[in-house]
């Protein structure tokens, strides 16, 4: 795998890397650490398969939580 790639928003040189994030779901918010690929000169950020599928499972863990509490 390569240390850097393009990006595709600007051009400029993206790394790998894992930072904070928080995922907000009916007011209730989970936070994660999340690894992408993060550009050095704009916000964008580009997932692998693995990436998305760590995303994708702490929301649905967030979402059923907030879903089967109670009111």
């Amino acid at each position: 795998m390569p240390k850097t790639i393009k990006c595709p928003t600007c051009g400029k040189r993206m790394s790998r890397d894992t930072r904070p994030d928080t995922i907000t779901y009916k007011g209730q918010s989970v936070a994660l650490e999340q690894p992408g690929w993060y550009c050095c000169g704009c916000d964008d950020v580009v997932f692998e398969a693995t990436d998305s599928d760590i995303h994708m499972t702490a929301f649905l863990r967030l979402k059923t939580s907030v879903d089967n509490s109670p009111a």
